[in-house]
Order: C-alpha cells, then sequence, then structure tokens
C-alpha cells in the first residue's frame, strides 16, 4: 500500500505507466508456470548475466535512485532487457516476476534482516494468469459514489506521454 500512496501522492515521478488516483491493495489467486524468482540464486545469476551483457556491449546503464528506493531504473532497464533477450532467443516468457526488497528501518538491530516496509513484490506480465481477486479482510469495496469520484479523477489525469516533462537532446 505505500508504493501506491507514494504513487499518488507524487503523480509527477511516475512511479508507474498510469496514474494512482486511488491507491487500494487486493489480493490475487494466481497460477504461473513461468516466474523469474529473483529469491534464488538462479533467478539473481540470470539478472546478474544480463547486467554483465548491457555493460559488455557499452550500454548507457541507468542509475537506481539513492534517495528514493522506489525508483530502481537500473533494475527496470536490466529487466527489460532480460524479458527482450528471451523473446529474441524464442524462450518461454516469464508470466511473473518475485522479487524481496528490504527498505526502510531496520528492525532490531542491523543485521536483524528485516526492515520497517520490507515486503515481497510481484510484478504479473501476464494477466491471463490471475484466477480471481479479492479484498483483504480489513478493506472495503467503493460505494457507488466513491467509484464514480474515482472514475472522474482517473479519467483527469493525465496518461502517458503527456505526464512526462519535454526535454531537449543535448
Amino acid at each position: 500500500m505505500n508504493f501506491a500512496a507514494e504513487s499518488a501522492a507524487h503523480p509527477d515521478r511516475l512511479y508507474t505507466k498510469r496514474p494512482i488516483v486511488t491507491p487500494a491493495v487486493v489480493g490475487a489467486v494466481i497460477c504461473v508456470s513461468g516466474c523469474l524468482d529473483m529469491t534464488t540464486q538462479t533467478g539473481l545469476d540470470e539478472f546478474s548475466e544480463v547486467l554483465e551483457q548491457l555493460k559488455a556491449v557499452g550500454a548507457p546503464l541507468a542509475r537506481n535512485d539513492d534517495n528514493n528506493p522506489l525508483l530502481r531504473r537500473l533494475n527496470n532497464q536490466v529487466f527489460t532487457a532480460l524479458h527482450a533477450f528471451r523473446q529474441a532467443q524464442s524462450m518461454q516468457a516469464y508470466q511473473m516476476v518475485r522479487g524481496a526488497f528490504l527498505q526502510g528501518e531496520p528492525l532490531g538491530d542491523a543485521y536483524s534482516g528485516f526492515s520497517r516496509d520490507g515486503h515481497i513484490q510481484l510484478a504479473v506480465r501476464d494477466a491471463g494468469i490471475v484466477v480471481s481477486w479479492f479484498l483483504p479482510q480489513e478493506d472495503r469495496l467503493m460505494t457507488a459514489d466513491e467509484y464514480e469520484a474515482a472514475q472522474a479523477l482517473r479519467a483527469a489525469a493525465p496518461v502517458g506521454s503527456a505526464r512526462k516533462p519535454r526535454r531537449r537532446a543535448p
């Protein structure tokens, strides 16, 4: 929920492709057969190999933002290249990517391995793997009026290139 709230509060930071106007959390039942699991050595090795390939060909590398752990531009660049490489090699596409993120202040001492905002994140790349969705027990559906207001906000929010500032090439 922290990510959605931060994205809604700062649409200018372009965390998401489309603006989030009404932060919410939903649960999902998924059936996945192809997952890039960044919590395993195999996943980390594949990521590392693609990063090294990008360096070897002299690709300009993005940087992850030191001040904002939500902006992981280098990670995005590597994952984008990884998926493109797999597609070019006619390899099975990953339907989902799973990663663990240590964010926020450590709980206990610095070596506990737990942090205030640590979380597991699933990036679903193939909507067909979502079997169903549900609201967490403590949440509720919007009323008709709340939904109508959220739809109006979403319709008014700029999308795509309208959200990006124009910059002249040097």
